[in-house]
């Protein structure tokens, strides 16, 4: 891949990040808002869109403060004691 289409790339990834982001803080329908972003994108499916935020380390934060599911399905660690 050559520089600019890395830069492209880089830009498109940046572009889909922060539009999930805002999605998230401004409360909207994440799945319901990934259709619009994945035809804008030209995507074929939404697979291909959600590609660009999966790796993103910024986002856990926001999606940890959404997340109505993971304290059910994983436990709480307690210390051993003996």
């Amino acid at each position: 891949m050559d520089n600019e289409s890395k830069r492209l790339d880089l830009l498109r990834h940046t572009y889909v990040v922060t539009k999930m982001k805002d999605w998230l803080n401004e409360g909207k329908g994440f799945e319901a808002m990934m259709p619009y972003l994945s035809r804008y994108l030209r995507h074929t499916s939404i697979d291909g869109t959600h590609y660009y935020y999966h790796q993103v380390v910024s986002a856990f934060e926001i999606v940890r403060k959404h997340d109505r599911v993971t304290d059910r399905v994983i436990p709480e660690v307690v210390p051993y004691e003996e």
